[in-house]
């Protein structure tokens, strides 16, 4: 999936978006920007799920993906660390 399609997907659920539909395409839009590959949208990518990972009420399926494309992209940034982070909190 292109990220213009999935900016396109958030811009016309809108504000009034139920939670379910926003971390949705939260999680299509990041994948998509981490798998650019490159490092100012896989950045992007990253900054993007900050925010959805500390809210409460995330659902497990939702925090588990995240954190897995968060730690891609930490990967991609050669930072090994955080990468290792989230991957064991996605098993916990």
């Amino acid at each position: 999936m292109h990220t213009q399609d999935c900016e396109r997907d958030i811009q016309e659920a809108g504000d009034d978006a139920p939670d379910e539909v926003k971390n949705e395409n939260i999680i299509k839009l990041s994948w998509a920007l981490v798998h650019t590959r490159q490092l100012e949208e896989v950045q992007r990518g990253i900054a993007m799920l900050e925010a959805p990972l500390k809210k409460a009420g995330l659902s497990q399926l939702h925090r588990r993906d995240m954190l897995y494309i968060r730690s891609f992209g930490h990967y991609i940034n050669r930072e090994f660390i955080k990468s290792c982070n989230d991957i064991c909190h996605c098993l916990e």
